[in-house]
Formats: structure tokens, C-alpha cells, sequence
């Protein structure tokens, strides 16, 4: 699970894509909102979080092929 946290790739399988999407989305949310809740403005953050975002959209599609080929 930690490779799939750290890595720029995907994950091996979806669900541990949609699991490390999930927890690093609320880690940025968490840093965003409660760590530095005045010292970023707020378009700001919203462009940090779609990047984040994008970027996990991103790894899903790399990975689909891949997790396509492993079923047969």
C-alpha cells in the first residue's frame, strides 16, 4: 500500500487506486483546510485539490489497460 501512496504510476489493481486516491485527497483537504486554513488563498487551494485530482484521473486511465489484462 505504500508503493501505491508514493508511486507515480497506478496502483496493481482498482481498488487500491480508488483506496490511494482517497487518502491522499483527504490528506491535501486536511492541509488545506486545517493546517493552513489562512495562509492559502482559497482559488488557491481549489486549484491545489483539482490538480490532485487530475492527477489521479489521470493514473486511473494509465492503469485501465492494465487491470483489463490481467482478468484474461
Amino acid at each position: 500500500m505504500g508503493a501505491d501512496l508514493m508511486g507515480l504510476g497506478p496502483a496493481s489493481t482498482p481498488a487500491r487506486e480508488l483506496l490511494a486516491a482517497v487518502l491522499q485527497l483527504g490528506l491535501v483537504i486536511v492541509l488545506l483546510v486545517a493546517v493552513f486554513p489562512d495562509r492559502i488563498p482559497d482559488l488557491m487551494k481549489w486549484l491545489i485539490l483539482g490538480g490532485g485530482v487530475l492527477f489521479f484521473v489521470i493514473r486511473a486511465l494509465i492503469g485501465v489497460p492494465k487491470w483489463r489484462g490481467r482478468r484474461k
